[in-house]
């Protein structure tokens, strides 16, 4: 017999930030709405960063008689840009889901796609986060490789952030999001995290979503943001988690490897963005190092 997901799974509390791209944002809510779950199990909160697009009014004023379709949701108003981590921390602590999905204004949800995560969650003890997109990550390198895609559930080292589901006493246990990470890189921690407890990172089959990904951030103008952002991530990802000859390996190969090659063949004018993330890093080592020690 068929199980009736909708009727008998926790409520799920779907947690994301938003930084003008109110579009995105009503066609997320509105593939939300979609979705195959009982809405009386299902919360949205939305987590705004600072939009200056009418974004936040729209969402406080949206309702089928204003003419759209959204769900009924929480809007938390930050008067600046928090960072992902941050930002995604203050919403699940407003979260009174058993279980959080951590999602991107940009991402349109197929109607199956959260019975399938919560399912799965369910029936599987030992999964701590999962989701349809999964990586695994090289600290000798530096380097993630996105998993194919496969029909049977596959261990990832991390699920992206784009669409990552857990439940909120793994949030607790670990104490949320590291907000050391400001854009990019708290997924792949929170994940490393959720291993060192003993439980897995799952790449779910058959999970449908679409994520424009990046698609804001991709604008020439926030290059060198995009840049110094992910490098920041990065080193601190390494420093936080790698051991000595992996740190030692990794940053060789940023500098003297990756950099040359991209700068040189690629035309990426990413040097002056990677250099400065180096010494940020540096300057922000004793908290870094103290991060690592809770690990």
């Amino acid at each position: 017999m068929k199980r009736n997901y909708t009727a008998s799974y926790p409520k799920v509390s779907i947690v994301f930030p938003t930084l003008n791209g109110w579009k995105d944002t009503k066609d997320c809510l509105e593939s939300i709405e979609g979705l195959d779950y009982s809405k009386d199990n299902l919360e949205v909160i939305v987590v705004d960063n600072g939009s200056t697009d009418g974004t936040v009014e729209k969402l406080q004023n949206s309702n089928r008689e204003a003419g759209y379709s959204l769900p009924k949701l929480q809007v938390i108003k930050n008067i600046k840009n928090l960072g992902f981590a941050r930002a995604v921390n203050k919403g699940i602590k407003k979260a009174r889901g058993n279980y959080i999905l951590v999602t991107n204004n940009d991402v349109l949800f197929g109607k199956e796609s959260l019975k399938k995560m919560i399912g799965f969650i369910v029936e599987n003890p030992n999964a701590g986060v999962v989701g349809p997109y999964g990586y695994n990550y090289n600290f000798y390198g530096g380097l993630f490789k996105k998993l194919p895609i496969s029909n049977l559930p596959t261990k990832a080292d991390w699920i992206a952030g784009s669409a990552m589901l857990f439940s909120k006493s793994l949030w607790q246990k670990l104490k949320g999001f590291d907000e050391g990470f400001f854009f990019t890189g708290e997924d792949v921690d929170f994940c490393l995290r959720t291993k060192y407890i003993g439980k897995k990172s799952i790449q779910i089959p058959n999970c449908r979503i679409s994520h424009k990904d990046g698609k804001s951030i991709n604008r020439p103008e926030l290059s060198y943001f995009k840049y110094f952002e992910g490098y920041k991530s990065k080193f601190r990802l390494i420093l936080k988690h790698g051991n000595l000859l992996q740190i030692i390996s990794s940053t060789f190969l940023q500098f003297f490897i990756y950099l040359p090659y991209k700068t040189l063949l690629l035309g990426e004018k990413s040097g002056k963005a990677l250099v400065s993330a180096f010494i940020w890093n540096i300057k922000n080592l004793r908290s870094t190092l103290k991060a690592r020690t809770l690990v």
